[in-house]
């Protein structure tokens, strides 16, 4: 349909923009993930082509930074060099009571070894105001310790 346009004046037609809104993502602001192939297309057109970001962002339909990131990328290699995690760190002064208490388990009957909850109790018991720990906390300690021995 054509715009309508005053007589006499020299304005442009109004464009109409439509903006199509899909879950929750504009259709710019759809997110993939870019293949390898696509990668290297783009790492040859900035270094053998010549071409500069910007102009590689538009042929690609990426964004600049998209295009930063990938062009001076020089580690490929997934870092895995996380530090482990401790685990129950609230408990690290009563873990060698817990631990000793499960090791004297070992030699006890089925039915006599101690459960999470026996555990929390000796400790609250033992140090009173000093532990402050839950019982969700002990219980997933004592879990964790029984499976490794």
């Amino acid at each position: 349909k054509n715009p309508q346009i005053c007589k006499g004046s020299l304005q442009a037609p109004i464009k109409t923009i439509i903006l199509v809104v899909r879950d929750n993502l504009t259709a710019r602001e759809e997110w993939r993930m870019l293949t390898m192939t696509q990668i290297d297309d783009i790492r040859n057109a900035f270094f053998f082509k010549g071409l500069n970001i910007s102009e590689i962002a538009r042929k690609f339909k990426v964004d600049r930074k998209t295009v930063r990131k990938y062009v001076y990328q020089e580690n490929w290699n997934v870092s895995t060099d996380t530090k482990a995690k401790k685990l129950f760190p609230k408990l690290e002064p009563f873990k060698e009571d817990i631990d000793q208490w499960l090791e004297e388990d070992k030699k006890a009957r089925r039915k006599q070894r101690h459960t999470a909850k026996r555990v929390y109790d000796r400790l609250c018991e033992k140090y009173g105001n000093k532990f402050n720990c839950s019982y969700r906390t002990v219980a997933g300690y004592v879990a964790m310790k029984k499976k490794e021995l």
